[in-house]
């Protein structure tokens, strides 16, 4: 009789390094157009808190907005590109000296806004 021998591969390191991006949504260029079109809005509802970021920590992420986000704030990465439109940054490498304080969006309030487009985006196919 034949044994047969199952080999099980283990995982390649590389994918523990992984991060989650999350919803793809956030990358799409419509859903980054109507938050955008809220700027105002993100800025001054009162879910928004604004972060006050120390010297050390600016030096630290130099010119790196969102490695600041990701490491000191934890903050999820589809998150990311909305924090940096919402402080008036057009690219990530103007998180630079003299930066004292961010405006944060509330993930809540975020994922209502992305749950109102795409039901808009749904019904109006």
């Amino acid at each position: 009789m034949a044994t047969t021998t199952t080999t099980t591969l283990a995982t390649p390191p590389i994918f523990n390094l992984m991060v989650a991006t999350g919803p793809t949504d956030y990358y799409d260029a419509d859903f980054r157009q109507v938050l955008e079109d809220h700027m105002t809005y993100l800025r001054n509802v009162n879910t928004t808190t604004l972060v006050t970021v120390s010297a050390q920590q600016v030096w630290e992420n130099d010119q790196d907005l969102f490695g600041y986000l990701q490491t000191v704030l934890v903050m999820p990465l589809q998150y990311h590109w909305v924090t940096m439109r919402l402080n008036d940054y057009t690219s990530p490498d103007q998180f630079t000296e003299g930066v004292t304080q961010l405006l944060i969006p509330s993930s809540t309030t975020l994922e209502q806004l992305r749950s109102a487009w795409k039901t808009s985006s749904t019904s109006s196919s």
